[in-house]
């Protein structure tokens, strides 16, 4: 069996990433003094934590399985959680350009 090219994975990520932003609950948290937010994104699978630096310094990350597994295969750092956080979340929007260069 082949590996999914990179434009598959990602638009199959979109799509659970939009499925998230409908069905999760989201609670966020400020720490670190206000750098680093934390959401807890809800789902009926599990709670997932993704955390993102509002200055960009470091790049997000997730507790979900998937993540961890992308990164291992080469896809890229990014996970349906954090592609939710990042819509969802006004002031970390602009970090979705560099999922998409």
């Amino acid at each position: 069996m082949s590996k999914p090219t990179i434009e598959a994975v990602d638009s199959k990520l979109f799509d659970q990433a939009r499925e998230t932003l409908k069905r999760a609950q989201f609670v966020t948290r400020t720490v670190d003094g206000g750098g680093t937010v934390e959401v807890a994104v809800i789902e009926r699978s599990g709670t997932w934590t993704v955390t993102a630096d509002r200055d960009w310094v470091l790049e997000p990350t997730c507790t979900c399985h998937d993540f961890w597994a992308r990164a291992r295969w080469g896809y890229g750092p990014w996970c349906r959680h954090v592609v939710a956080v990042l819509v969802r979340q006004e002031e970390l929007r602009c970090q979705l350009l560099d999922l998409l260069m």
